[in-house]
């Protein structure tokens, strides 16, 4: 027992020293999210930045995605041709073995058939034992190629859903982004105040929304994030052919004037382009490559979701 000590009072006092208890730190909580999505307001330039940086990336993300689908299910394919191969095999082993019997049983037959009555009733029965194998034979291969047209029909219908499956999830994916970006533009707070933001939040996500590759309008050349002149092509196996249209975009405060319209239009045709586009910090508007100086599309970028669909039918790829 451990040594106690007696207060003058008569109370006996331990003084045994208080046992110590480590301290935890509280353990940090990191919460993943995007500002950009769930609080538009309140989000930042870095925060505008880092989700248009993160854009290609979930798309990656998304066809790494696919192709681990696509592999997944040649796997299953393969594992059921392999079954199927197995089932042949032994179905094929049972008909030689059938056949071998026949045979077996034809020379029976052909050695009884001199003998006796007795031996033509038993060469009847083993006529009969014949024709009962053969038949089972029959049903036998039936049943398999029933069997192997039922597997084709159910991979076949197993494989359109999951393709269907998979258009539809990439059409609202890219539908929610869209949306989401249309908030963006307009959000007052986001206003841009550079050419170089207006191509890197407005050109660059509109030409992914017109489902333009990267490679279309050189997304790794510097002079177009500097000066935000976007020249995009038609590809055709991974090489641009023609120029299809110009995306040029205009100081804040300078506006769209007649003047730019024309030096613009004048750039487009010397360059062999079709249409241009030019925007600032609040219009967007496209013109036809001609004398007609009359826009196409003019509205604020707020509006830019009510004139998407307008847009989309002028600048898309089949719009060429």
């Amino acid at each position: 027992m451990r040594a106690a000590r007696y207060a003058p009072c008569g109370v006996a006092v331990s003084h045994t020293p208080p046992r110590r208890v480590p301290c935890r730190r509280p353990r940090a909580v990191v919460y993943w999210g995007c500002p950009l999505l769930t609080n538009p307001e309140a989000a930042s330039m870095d925060d505008v930045s880092a989700f248009l940086l993160q854009l290609p990336l979930m798309l990656i993300l998304f066809a790494v995605a696919m192709a681990l689908a696509a592999r997944l299910k040649s796997r299953r394919l393969t594992t059921v041709y392999v079954r199927t191969q197995a089932e042949n095999v032994r179905l094929r082993g049972q008909t030689a073995t059938y056949e071998t019997s026949i045979k077996a049983l034809q020379v029976d037959n052909k050695t009884l058939t001199d003998g006796s009555t007795t031996s033509a009733e038993r060469n009847r029965a083993l006529a009969q034992q014949v024709s009962q194998l053969t038949d089972e034979n029959n049903d036998l291969r039936y049943n398999r190629d029933v069997a192997y047209r039922r597997l084709q029909e159910a991979e076949d219908s197993a494989d359109r859903r999951l393709q269907e499956a998979a258009a539809e999830f990439a059409r609202r994916y890219v539908e929610r982004q869209r949306l989401r970006w249309f908030e963006l533009v307009g959000t007052p707070s986001n206003r841009c105040r550079s050419r170089i933001e207006i191509g890197a939040r407005v050109f660059y996500p509109m030409l992914r929304f017109l489902e333009y590759g990267e490679d279309a309008f050189g997304a790794d050349e510097p002079t177009q994030a500097v000066f935000a002149v976007y020249r995009v092509y038609e590809v055709v196996n991974i090489a641009p052919l023609r120029l299809l249209f110009i995306l040029q975009a205009v100081d804040p405060g300078v506006g769209i004037t007649d003047a730019l319209v024309r030096d613009s239009d004048t750039a487009a045709y010397q360059a062999g382009a079709q249409k241009f586009v030019l925007a600032d910090a609040d219009t967007f508007a496209l013109y036809r490559v001609g004398p007609d100086k009359r826009p196409l599309v003019r509205c604020r970028l707020a509006d830019l979701a009510s004139y998407w669909s307008q847009i989309y039918r002028e600048l898309s790829p089949s719009a060429f």
